[in-house]
């Protein structure tokens, strides 16, 4: 008898074990979805910005270009094809540049983030900023890194992160 209840005390503590890992799943389950949820928003907002960005600077350079190829040769003017042949190449540079940068901000994002805080000196951290942007300066380059902040100031952040956005800051 005493085993029964044993064996009925079990598989009761053993149901509740998996009530309690079910929900806990559960949990984790929604918690995933939720940020699968706010990265699909992202993601769509991040296309129609990129997809705007792409678009506007092609519409000019495709704009200028029939302009160009639907102009008599007669009528059209050097300045006015030097004119159009500038407003291309200045939209061409501007997409160029968009594409450059979003390859480096590329660099910076992993697909999942992950930040490590450490307690840093913050003076010190900026001193290494500031000798290591010097290995890609000129030689007749200076880089000077003024603040108002105490020598001792401590702050608690991802040196990486920290690492790759003052490199961009310092070296561009």
């Amino acid at each position: 008898m005493n085993a029964v209840i044993f064996v009925v005390f079990l598989l009761i503590v053993f149901g509740i074990c998996l009530i309690l890992v079910r929900r806990h799943y559960t949990k984790l389950l929604d918690v995933a979805n939720k940020r699968a949820q706010k990265s699909q928003q992202l993601k769509s907002v991040f296309i129609d910005n990129i997809s705007r960005t792409l678009r506007s600077p092609l519409q000019v350079i495709d704009g200028f270009c029939n302009m160009i190829l639907d102009e008599n040769d007669e009528n059209m003017q050097p300045a006015q094809v030097r004119e159009s042949m500038t407003n291309i190449s200045n939209h061409a540079t501007e997409l160029i540049d968009f594409v450059a940068q979003l390859h480096e901000m590329s660099k910076f994002e992993g697909i999942t983030p992950s930040f490590t805080f450490i307690e840093v000196n913050l003076s010190e951290l900026m001193a290494s900023y500031r000798r290591e942007a010097m290995n890609y300066t000129k030689p007749d380059v200076s880089v000077r890194v003024t603040t108002d902040l105490s020598p001792h100031c401590k702050a608690i952040l991802d040196t990486n992160l920290m690492h790759q956005l003052m490199m961009h800051l310092c070296i561009c």
